[in-house]
């Protein structure tokens, strides 16, 4: 295990050699740096088509060239990209924010194995890459623990003991590792052929196995293999069947489960053993602020590329009344110039953030915070397709406290808003602070903040913990100021029973506009805030 990320890299090494000899799929997750640049180096430039995730479909697809029809009057077909990479290696940067029509187009690549893809997973955190690619991947490798001093010179192994039925050997380690699906068990048998063949070798040995058990596999584990039958005393020699075990007593099939474990991620691992099991979840689109594309802007001048989309009637109405200065006769083709080409590019909508600063103090806070919870789990099933989030802040006591993390997973709100605390003086500022604090670091991760304050503007302690309402009342609107000057979209509940001109004072210093909701009401509250976005 302390040879991890050596390992890693002797792996990603051999894969990369599979995918130029056996024109296998390879994804490599990993970073910008010396390390990813180091393995792209090892590339034959002029056997590489390179492509990003942004890629226009269209210019993938083949089709007509416009330009190059318009030039010569007459139409010119556009090569496909399954055309161009045939025979070669394909790289895809930016893999994980490949969209629905691109990844169509390299998955039929993937499955026909027309040639050597590599994708390039640059994701964060939970960032993956789309299904169809993920599940389509022969081989998976993680740079990320990798460092440039962990780049040695490639370790030789020993020789491998032969293996009778290899395939039977890899659904073993599979069904230890909880993998459900046939298809990687099939990458992991190509693999291993592939491995055997680039050794020149005729039969599939241990060494081929566990290569493959490591990066086809282990990725995929959906449980952590037990110990109990590694404890279990081997069998006697002589019930041990020829080839299947070596002179520890292990069987083959024990010795790749363990070639396999020592490749399981380790945040996978933790994953496991905590709640919602170890499925990656998310895309780089919805964490770069990105959500479903709307309705396409008006037409500009431009050419069909970058996801921008030909507007012909735009065009033609934009040639029309240059045709008789271009000399063009009734019954002659319309004559179209680069200039006159318009296009139409889809604008993509800025997913949200909702925090809610909740008054958790006095009296009525355990009513107050039930229907602010009612409200979060309805706007959380509103949002689910838009992909916003949700988070909740209550202020009570002597400061402010996170219940809910930014969050756009119904089943967590429910589990983390099950309890709520209430009572207490009110530490206002503290509350319109921490909330601030929370909608900032939403818009730098490209979403767009809505910060809710739900109070009766009963403020009786400063940010610096001292009693008094004076001092308190002054902190709040110095902290509602700050809102305002940070240019956080605001609005301010006032759920006094009549009122209050101190509320509606502060959601002026705030910029915020005011609603009085005596009752809150938690279907009322989700479609304030619904109407807000």
């Amino acid at each position: 295990m302390s040879d991890a990320p050596g390992l890693a890299w002797r792996d990603a090494v051999t894969a990369l050699g599979l995918v130029r000899s056996a024109q296998l799929s390879l994804a490599v997750r990993a970073r910008a740096g010396a390390v990813r640049d180091s393995l792209l180096s090892m590339l034959d430039p002029d056997a590489l088509v390179r492509i990003t995730a942004d890629s226009d479909p269209d210019a993938l697809s083949g089709g007509i060239d416009l330009l190059a029809s318009l030039a010569s009057g007459r139409p010119v077909q556009r090569s496909a990209l399954a055309d161009r990479v045939a025979g070669k290696l394909l790289l895809v940067a930016g893999a994980e924010r490949t969209s629905g029509p691109v990844a169509a187009m390299l998955a039929r690549i993937m499955d026909a194995r027309i040639a050597g893809v590599i994708l390039l997973d640059e994701g964060v955190g939970d960032e993956c890459l789309p299904a169809m690619l993920d599940d389509r991947s022969a081989m998976r490798v993680d740079l990320d623990p990798v460092s440039i001093r962990d780049l040695g010179d490639d370790e030789p192994e020993g020789r491998g003991q032969p293996i009778d039925d290899a395939a039977a050997a890899l659904c073993e380690v599979a069904a230890a590792l909880g993998i459900g699906s046939v298809r990687p068990v099939l990458h992991a048998v190509a693999v291993a052929r592939a491995c055997a063949a680039a050794r020149g070798q005729g039969n599939i040995d241990e060494r081929d196995c566990g290569f493959a058990a490591r990066v086809s596999l282990a990725p995929r584990a959906t449980c952590v293999p037990g110990d109990e039958e590694q404890a279990a005393p081997p069998p006697p020699p002589e019930e041990q069947e020829e080839g299947k075990a070596n002179d520890d007593g292990q069987s083959a099939e024990d010795r790749l489960l363990d070639a396999a474990r020592v490749a399981i991620p380790a945040d996978l691992l933790q994953s496991l053993a905590g709640p919602g099991g170890g499925q990656r979840s998310g895309s780089a689109m919805a964490k770069r602020g990105y959500g479903a594309r709307g309705r396409a802007g008006p037409p500009r001048p431009g050419l069909p590329r970058r996801g921008a989309r030909l507007d012909l009637a735009a065009t033609l109405i934009a040639a029309a009344p240059m045709q008789r200065l271009r000399g063009r006769v009734a019954g002659e083709r319309i004559a179209v110039r680069s200039a006159d080409i318009r296009v139409r590019r889809p604008q993509p909508r800025q997913l949200s953030a909702t925090i809610f600063a909740v008054d958790a103090s006095g009296s009525s806070a355990m009513a107050r915070l039930a229907e602010v919870k009612g409200a979060v789990e309805q706007l959380l099933a509103q949002s689910y397709v838009r992909r916003d989030e949700v988070a909740l802040i209550a202020f009570r006591g002597e400061g402010a406290e996170t219940l809910l993390p930014p969050t756009r997973s119904l089943a967590r709100a429910k589990r983390e808003l099950a309890s709520l605390p209430g009572g207490g003086p009110t530490p206002l500022a503290e509350g319109i602070v921490a909330a601030l604090r929370e909608a900032i670091r939403s818009r730098e991760a490209g979403r767009a903040p809505l910060l809710l304050l739900l109070t009766d503007g009963g403020a009786n302690v400063a940010r610096d913990g001292t009693r008094g309402r004076s001092a308190a009342h002054e902190d709040a609107a110095a902290a509602a100021a700050l809102v305002a000057a940070a240019g956080i979209n605001a609005l301010v509940i006032d759920s006094s029973p009549r009122g209050q001109a101190k509320v509606r004072s502060l959601a002026e210093t705030m910029h915020a506009r005011y609603f009085a909701l005596p009752r809150v009401d938690d279907a009322a509250l989700a479609s304030i805030v619904a109407s807000a976005r």
